[in-house]
């Protein structure tokens, strides 16, 4: 019986709070906030500004007011005349905005899972405990690793979706009862194209920052506290002496690399010529066909061996 699908389920059911409710919260914050911002009647915008001269002071002031309903229904009635490349370009930003505090979210969440899951099993002395269940050191590492490249990405895209999926619903409303078009909204907003691209992003993504997450792995499993510090403080080292004897900075370069975010939808889709219903999962798929995409692997293999070496021998901080 392969126990992989029984070790992801128990770092679930170990980190629902960060795996599932941080997602779910924060969904519910951005649905709330959208209806707040949407809901608020007038706004009044004022711009008030005071120039002093050797002779005299004056001050000038620019006041107007404006409804939710009214400027939502000048931007709904201007999306149906744009074209279809300026149609994608906005609507690539909006997937852009609506994903982007969600993606902030879970890369702070794998940081901090990797950096101490390993860690904290021997703080707490449970690794003793789950070393006496028939799960090998290479299946219990694995399936933290499978958890952050694959499941926790999963979790994070359904709440992305989910949350556009309410936003486009919220604005639609708003523009049938005021009697704005909506029509482009829904047939040229290019979502499901844009959750595709999320899924295979995210994993290509994954693959990409596996050096990261070997690396975190590797100093969770040996670091005798504050791996976090440990992580982020050791490859200086390295860094420094580089830089002190060869006068170069190849690897910061390469690790600043790959903590891009090379394979996701970023500003760089934006004003791109693609219609407004496509979606550009090219800029993912290239980045396989880098020779660092390799070596990236490696290096996060041979990282990945030295935690599940490091899980084998070290029982204690």
């Amino acid at each position: 019986m392969n126990p992989m699908p029984t070790l992801i389920k128990r770092e679930l059911q170990e980190h629902r709070t960060a795996f599932l409710w941080l997602p779910l919260g924060t969904l519910a914050f951005l649905i709330f906030i959208t209806l707040a911002v949407l809901s608020a009647g007038d706004m009044n915008f004022s711009l008030h500004s005071t120039i002093t001269t050797a002779n005299e002071t004056s001050s000038y002031s620019l006041e107007s007011d404006s409804s939710t309903t009214s400027l939502l229904n000048t931007g709904l009635s201007a999306l149906e005349t744009l074209s279809d490349g300026k149609k994608h370009t906005f609507f690539a930003f909006v997937h852009l905005a609506s994903s982007y505090l969600f993606y902030l979210l879970f890369i702070s969440i794998a940081v901090f899972y990797l950096a101490g899951t390993l860690h904290d099993e021997r703080s707490d002395g449970s690794i003793l405990f789950w070393k006496s269940m028939p799960v090998s050191d290479w299946q219990s590492v694995l399936s933290k690793l499978l958890c952050i490249m694959i499941l926790v990405p999963i979790i994070f895209i359904s709440a992305i979706a989910l949350y556009q999926v309410a936003l486009f619903t919220i604005v639609s409303l708003a523009g049938l009862f005021s009697g704005a078009p909506v029509a482009s909204l829904w047939l040229d907003s290019g979502l499901v194209g844009g959750w595709i691209q999320l899924l295979v992003g995210n994993f290509i993504q994954g693959l990409w920052m596996l050096p990261l997450y070997g690396w975190l792995l590797l100093v969770s499993s040996c670091a005798p506290r504050s791996p976090v510090l440990v992580a982020t403080l050791m490859p200086f080292v390295p860094i420094a002496l580089e830089a002190a004897l060869f006068q170069s900075r190849y690897l910061l370069d390469w690790i600043i690399s790959h903590l891009q975010t090379v394979a996701l939808p970023s500003l760089s889709v934006i004003g791109s010529n693609l219609p407004a219903k496509g979606f550009n999962i090219q800029n993912s798929l290239a980045v396989v066909s880098q020779g660092d995409f390799f070596v990236g692997l490696m290096v996060g293999a041979i990282f990945t061996a030295g935690a599940i070496w490091f899980r084998r021998y070290k029982n204690t901080v």
